[in-house]
């Protein structure tokens, strides 16, 4: 038997729908297509992968961002300091 490959989007879309939901990952697989255990796998990888978008790894990371986030903005809008 030939593997089935998920695209992301099913993948985003499958654990949004289990983080979000009150039914089981039977019925959400169920829903979805998939098998159960794929369900609670893009769950976890979903939750796991979370804290990297909130979080700063370096005090020069976020000098960098604030300093490209003023660049774009119109000369009229930019402020010294």
């Amino acid at each position: 038997m030939k593997r089935k490959k998920h695209s992301k989007e099913l993948k985003a879309k499958v654990a949004i729908a289990v983080i979000k939901s009150q039914k089981t990952a039977n019925e959400i697989a169920s829903e979805f297509g998939v098998h159960s255990c794929m369900v609670n796998r893009w769950k976890k990888q979903a939750l796991d992968s979370m804290g990297n978008y909130f979080r700063w790894r370096t005090k020069k990371e976020r000098r960098g961002y604030r300093c490209r986030k003023r660049s774009a903005l119109p000369a009229d809008w930019q402020t010294a300091g």
